[in-house]
């Protein structure tokens, strides 16, 4: 209730604020992370469809409007953290086709965030168009293919994924994500491919054709987090927690023993 109120007052500060520490609850900042309390939070938070729709309709606003980046940017990465892999693996299968599914349907309101000035935002897009594409229903991702040639997201992503070179962490990283995007927009899509041979030299299409494997040498930027390791990280230092206990209460009987003997 507290949360719907203060979304209400549609004060940027105050609905900045809010969003952010609904991120905090869905990914804690620090790495000391229970994988378990991150299950229950995503759960309470995302079973309800009325807030769910409340902040698209945010999103949507200040998309349309060109304003509010910080608040954009705190929601795409609500989403992230609840549709975007390694994030995902740690949200309720019915939660996340229901979000998914309602993502989707804002269609070229995503792809407006494409053209924003802030690489955050650009980035938190590109994860969820890619979500969209490899996990959404084949009408969902045939939509957004068609979406990216219409709103020519496509070419943009493709100069990007071929002619950015930079020392920069965050310009490697989107270099990576356009990478993932051109792949998906024209993989079983006769326009766009056809879009492609027109555009490149027929030499390198020749290339692309190929069967020979594609050597992985890139490093991973977009999954930075391993949720099977931290479990297992969680899981030692619990055993290690026992054991310093276990030791301390055998040294406690130790000296109780001794003394009772004196």
């Amino acid at each position: 209730m507290k949360m719907m109120r203060a979304l209400k007052r549609q004060d940027p500060a105050v609905t900045h604020a809010a969003v952010d520490m609904l991120c905090s609850l869905m990914q804690p900042m620090h790495d000391n992370f229970d994988l378990r309390t991150e299950q229950l939070n995503k759960a309470s938070l995302l079973s309800s469809e009325k807030f769910l729709t409340s902040l698209l309709e945010i999103l949507k606003m200040h998309s349309d409007r060109g304003t509010g980046a910080l608040i954009v940017s705190a929601l795409l990465d609500f989403l992230t953290f609840s549709l975007c892999a390694p994030y995902s693996e740690t949200t309720d299968g019915k939660h996340f086709d229901s979000l998914l599914k309602m993502v989707a349907d804002l269609g070229r309101t995503i792809f407006k965030l494409f053209q924003h000035p802030s690489m955050a935002i650009v980035k938190g897009a590109g994860m969820l168009m890619k979500a969209i594409i490899e996990e959404a229903e084949v009408e969902d991702s045939h939509r957004m293919q068609e979406l990216a040639l219409a709103e020519g997201a496509l070419v943009r992503h493709l100069h990007t994924a071929m002619f950015t070179q930079s020392a920069d962490n965050r310009m490697l990283t989107h270099r990576q994500l356009s990478r993932h995007l051109v792949g998906l927009w024209t993989t079983g899509h006769p326009t766009a491919q056809a879009l492609l041979r027109r555009m490149l030299p027929r030499g390198l299409i020749i290339y692309l054709e190929s069967d020979d494997e594609v050597p992985e040498k890139e490093q991973d930027r977009m999954h930075v987090r391993d949720n099977v390791q931290a479990a297992k990280t969680l899981h030692r230092s619990k055993q290690g927690s026992l054991k310093q206990v276990e030791a301390f209460l055998t040294h406690w009987k130790s000296r109780f023993h001794s003394k009772k003997q004196q």
